[in-house]
């Protein structure tokens, strides 16, 4: 099926360009791992974890049903990453209804236990529905989130919160503990206007044996891609700034990734 390739206006995108002309580079070789196309989605993948007994708390706050506006990336020798469009984001433990947490983790949490809310400030908030401690201290309100802070729910729950480049308010969740989703990710992104990918510890997605920096940005609830480097649409040559269409294989020289709606 053909795909149809949009570009925009490189005047709307200031904040990006400034990424592109000025992102550091550092030296790198084609990775060691290739995806194959039996690979690309490996979802549902089973992860050993405690027992699920009935959870702690009340979610009666959260919101009943899942945002849909989110995708998986997959990225060629990284890592797999769960990519967050909306402002709101709601955690969990596993439901198996259509009410489940947007972020559900392997867990005794409750089915909403708490949000994460990114203010029109671009101000990060956490929002608690049962038990919810950030950097040590109990919250019972909504409280800020800053670079580093760390979030504990429940009694044995991590998640560390960082904003890894201060010219983008997009922000990654990880994992510091051993509960994940059943889906395979390592990260998530909060992706606000752009997502970085590429060498250096300043990008939301750090890309070391990369040799150019890869962005994504977000308009009209649509991901678009650009990079100083040669940019491959399913092994097609395509103009910077293009749309990147779900399932579709972006590639170049030392690098290749995955988008994929959910």
């Amino acid at each position: 099926m053909d795909m149809e390739l949009k570009s925009i206006d490189n005047s709307s995108l200031s904040p990006e360009k400034y990424f592109i002309e000025n992102h550091p580079m550092s030296a790198g070789s084609l990775s060691h791992y290739r995806l194959e196309s039996s690979e690309i989605n490996p979802l549902n993948k089973s992860r050993k974890d405690g027992s699920m007994s009935i959870p702690y708390g009340s979610d009666h706050n959260a919101e009943s049903t899942k945002n849909q506006n989110s995708y998986l990336l997959w990225v060629d020798g990284v890592g797999s990453y769960l990519l967050f469009l909306d402002d709101r984001m709601t955690i969990g433990g596993p439901q198996y209804t259509s009410e489940v947490a947007d972020l559900a983790l392997l867990s005794n949490l409750s089915r909403k236990h708490a949000s994460l809310i990114r203010s029109s400030s671009s101000n990060y908030y956490l929002e608690a529905h049962s038990r919810v401690s950030v950097s040590g201290r109990e919250i019972f309100e909504n409280t800020y989130l800053q670079d580093g802070s760390e979030i504990q729910l429940g009694n044995s729950v991590k998640l560390g919160f960082k904003i890894p480049n201060a010219l983008s308010s997009t922000a990654v969740v990880d994992f510091q503990s051993g509960h994940r989703p059943d889906q395979n990710i390592d990260a998530v992104i909060l992706m606000h206007d752009s997502c970085l990918l590429g060498p250096g510890m300043e990008n939301h997605i750090p890309c070391k044996e990369w040799k150019e920096c890869v962005i994504l940005f977000k308009r009209e609830n649509k991901i678009y891609c650009q990079s100083r480097a040669d940019l491959f649409l399913n092994d097609q040559l395509v103009k910077n700034q293009t749309e990147i269409p779900a399932g579709a294989i972006i590639s170049g020289i030392d690098f290749r990734f995955r988008l994929e709606k959910i």
